[in-house]
């Protein structure tokens, strides 16, 4: 048995004794992985030892004792690492700059206010310093293991005729990689990837989302890459023939194509002016659950082979972002983090690709790519392109542009959490104009937890509250809500 199973709760305990107890992370057995276990293990070697350090003229406490030649050890080169903590993986990382340097940026993190240091130093190096010195003084020892990036040169040309050889930076692109499929191989990330405190981004989560409930979120974890060739399939199938794409017409479970003139948010409204793709939770091997009137097979277009596997992987990392910041919603309430999470092993969630062609004068004003609306569900996850369009109604009923940011996902509470939290965190209303010339395409997850989930804020606030609406499961009040909307389901 790893010895984090016996000691995990004397740590805690010790952990509060600390004069820096802000600064440690508690690693937790149930979310370590051995490195013998690891499936990328072969790919690295042992570079360094992570020791305390008895010489105070260096004014750290731990040291990096290497394994490797000095000239490997120093050089500006690429690398991946791994620390591990008692056979465990702690971190994955990747450094441009070479092993010394990095690791000299880990050294200054005891250079934190407690410590009445010379200089500051960032978040994730005092919370590896700070970690790595409690646990080593719990007597558990500490390596780093690396794996060289070979440079990759490239001959990009500067005019007609003329080429220039030019060293690309990979390490990112490895980093990424390595600690996504991480993830993917173990449900979670390495204890110390992710090095913010949970607490302080909750509360800022909490505050955006008490106000209008729109929120932009950077390092999100969707690749660009993922969102993008998402994007190309997304628009090579509502530039098809409309012919083609009623193979796939929208079934019954909500699965499939919508197109022009099938949605409507408001009864006095015109029917949006847009197409729309949706599906579902699949398996790996293409299965979904078939047994809730919004939840059924997803169907794909034959003459669009990729958009399937695309789709589906879009759907998993926004997915996981979902669940992420659920958990943060939970936390900034003062509850368990899981709590919104309780019941979401078959979640009545779905993602959809949103087309939107452009608005001419001659639609009139009333009418809207979506009309003025608050989303069904729990949350939305949005990703914009780059033509624009999203409009917001604040507290007085303006409305306002909320423009596309770079390498952001737009994340808003919807009606299911509102209630859920008794109006603590908003759902508020929003429509889509495109007056822009250009076709607009947008990628959408709407998350739902399991539909027998009961949404009572009673469960959140108390029996003796007497706020909130009734108490009412989440699959009624999403069929209420698809029953209005869309005109398929008249």
């Amino acid at each position: 048995m790893c010895r984090f199973s016996n000691l995990y709760y004397e740590a805690t305990e010790r952990r509060r004794e600390s004069p820096f107890v802000d600064w440690i992370k508690i690693l937790r057995p149930n979310i370590l992985v051995p490195l013998d276990s690891y499936d990328r293990r072969r790919d690295f070697h042992k570079v360094a030892n992570v020791v305390l350090d008895a010489d105070t003229s260096r004014q750290t406490v731990i040291k990096f004792d290497t394994t490797i030649d000095t000239d490997d050890w120093k050089s500006k080169q690429e690398w991946l690492y791994l620390f591990v903590v008692d056979g465990n993986i702690v971190k994955i990382g990747g450094t441009r700059a070479g092993l010394k340097s990095r690791c000299g940026s880990y050294l200054s993190g005891h250079h934190i206010p407690e410590r009445k240091g010379s200089r500051d130093c960032s978040k994730t190096n005092a919370f590896i310093y700070n970690t790595f010195e409690f646990y080593l003084k719990m007597g558990f020892e500490i390596e780093m293991y690396g794996y060289r990036v070979e440079p990759q040169v490239l001959s990009v040309p500067i005019f007609d005729d003329e080429l220039i050889q030019v060293t690309a930076q990979v390490f990112h692109a490895y980093e990424s990689r390595y600690i996504e499929r991480f993830r993917r191989t173990n449900g979670f990330l390495p204890a110390l990837c992710d090095n913010s405190d949970p607490l302080p981004v909750a509360k800022e989560l909490h505050k955006a989302s008490s106000g209008l409930g729109f929120i932009y979120i950077k390092g999100h974890g969707i690749p660009e890459n993922v969102i993008s060739e998402l994007r190309d399939e997304g628009l090579n199938f509502f530039r098809t023939d409309e012919a083609k794409k009623a193979d796939v017409k929208i079934t019954e479970k909500h699965r499939g194509w919508l197109g022009y003139g099938g949605a409507k948010m408001k009864d006095d409204a015109k029917a949006d002016l847009k197409e729309s793709f949706l599906w579902g939770y699949q398996s790996k091997d293409g299965i979904s659950l078939d047994n809730h009137p919004l939840r059924g097979s997803n169907i794909w277009p034959g003459f669009q082979p990729k958009l399937e596997k695309k789709a589906v992987e879009y759907f998993s990392y926004a997915d996981n972002l979902a669940r992420n910041l659920m958990r943060g919603f939970a936390l900034g309430l003062g509850l368990e983090k899981n709590f919104f999470l309780k019941n979401s092993e078959n979640p009545l969630s779905r993602a959809s690709l949103v087309y939107y062609p452009n608005q001419s004068p001659e639609h009139g004003k009333n009418q809207f790519g979506v009309s003025s609306h608050t989303d069904f569900g729990v949350l939305t996850v949005l990703c914009q392109d780059s033509v624009g369009g999203l409009q917001i109604q604040d507290i007085n009923g303006e409305w306002f542009h909320a423009p596309p940011i770079d390498n952001t996902i737009i994340v808003n509470v919807a009606d299911l959490l509102s209630r859920w939290t008794a109006g603590e965190y908003k759902s508020t209303p929003h429509r889509v104009v495109n007056n822009s010339g250009k076709e607009r395409l947008s990628i959408v997850l709407a998350f739902d937890p399991d539909p027998e989930t009961i949404i009572d804020p009673k469960d959140i606030f108390g029996n003796d509250f007497k706020g909130g609406e009734k108490s009412i499961t989440c699959g009624e009040y999403l069929i209420w809500r698809f029953g209005k909307a869309f005109s398929y389901r008249k």
